[in-house]
């Protein structure tokens, strides 16, 4: 046989090898890279749907504290929305509505909460709110009393004047809370934690 085609031939199969060695590896790197990038979107939706999310406030209702586009952190950690107490401000979802909501906890399970002469009052106690954006608080309708049962709470938006809140929606279930507001992100000078 001539030793030039066994020379040519030799080379032709070594150059296949050697293609097929290199196809081999990019397919390979290939395919890593779509196993880090389906592992890193089942990180990232585990942590948005149990861990933490955010949401854009929609409205004045609980103005001072927050603003109309604010950018905010929402916990939803499970035991932290079981902790969920008096003062927290709170992502919700009222069904009737379909729509969600962002308001500051004032009642819990077993409070009584109730307006006199446009007051607010918890247990009986006038309250006293540094954060709310007028002491008025006017009722909506003829219940100016609420009780707040075993697995609710009541709820209530800083800005008093101009907030749909308990005193139209009654009691909240803690079945319906997303989860409790841990921080604004945005507008960046005003980053931080919420009172």
């Amino acid at each position: 046989m001539d030793e030039n085609f066994i020379k040519e031939n030799d080379e032709e199969i070594f150059i296949k090898k050697k293609n097929k060695k290199e196809n081999e590896k990019i397919w390979k790197v290939f395919v890593d890279y779509i196993k880090v990038i389906i592992i890193a979107l089942i990180i990232s939706f585990a942590i948005k749907t149990f861990v933490v999310t955010t949401t854009v406030v929609d409205g004045r209702s609980m103005n001072p504290t927050v603003n109309d586009k604010d950018r905010l952190v929402v916990n939803k950690i499970f035991f932290m929305k079981k902790n969920i107490t008096r003062g927290d401000i709170i992502d919700f979802y009222v069904p009737e509505a379909k729509k969600y909501y962002l308001k500051r906890v004032i009642g819990v399970e077993g409070d009584i909460v109730e307006i006199k002469d446009n007051r607010l009052y918890l247990n009986g106690k006038m309250q006293n709110e540094p954060y709310v954006s007028t002491n008025v608080t006017s009722p909506h309708n003829q219940t100016t009393r609420w009780q707040v049962p075993k697995g609710y709470i009541f709820v209530l938006g800083d800005n008093r004047s101009n907030s749909r809140d308990g005193r139209d929606l009654g009691v909240v279930s803690r079945e319906n809370i997303v989860g409790k507001i841990i921080f604004r992100f945005y507008p960046f000078n005003n980053f931080g934690g919420l009172n």
